[in-house]
């Protein structure tokens, strides 16, 4: 789990004839941990305006902060604009945990249905309810670039070895 996802943490590198993109990188591990099914994590960390609900809560929270986060990026790519923001810190988390995002405003009536839809599903406040990383990967959304994405996760696999908690194998062979 990255808890920290934001878009200062991707990096995009180009080719520099064609300027097409050539690797996503994400970067910044310093709060990410491995866990294991069903441990969950109690620590308040990461940047305000990208941090899910349930971190908020102080429960625990498990993996599905990641796919909040990403939903945030994706608003944000999108919208020119985070979801939940305010100048100050207490009302953008009041904002996290009770309001939804606006999807009506500008730019929203030039963005696909399926974009939208796939938005609200990973913005959703309950993280049991929230969409998970497999599903969202079957959305409509992303099943418009099925070929680009199974390129992608043929080429790379990590295999975590459980008792170190290390990447053993980056790339299938």
């Amino acid at each position: 789990m990255h808890r920290d996802l934001k878009p200062e943490n991707i990096l995009i590198e180009l080719d520099e004839q064609t300027k097409e993109v050539q690797h996503i990188k994400l970067t910044d591990f310093g709060l990410s941990k491995i866990i294991m099914p069903g441990e969950s994590m109690f620590d308040s960390c990461g940047t305000p305006a990208y941090v899910a609900p349930e971190v908020l809560s102080k429960k625990g929270y498990y993996k599905e902060v990641d796919i909040w986060s990403t939903g945030v990026i994706l608003y944000t790519m999108l919208a020119r604009a985070l979801p939940f923001h305010s100048s100050d810190r207490k009302k953008t988390f009041k904002l996290i945990k009770e309001a939804d995002p606006d999807l009506e405003c500008d730019p929203w009536h030039t963005i696909s249905n399926e974009c939208k839809d796939l938005i609200r599903k990973m913005l959703v406040k309950d993280p049991k309810e929230r969409i998970s990383v497999d599903d969202a990967l079957k959305h409509p959304w992303f099943i418009k670039y099925a070929d680009y994405l199974k390129d992608v996760k043929e080429k790379y696999h990590p295999v975590i070895d459980p008792r170190t908690g290390f990447v053993k194998k980056n790339l299938r062979t």
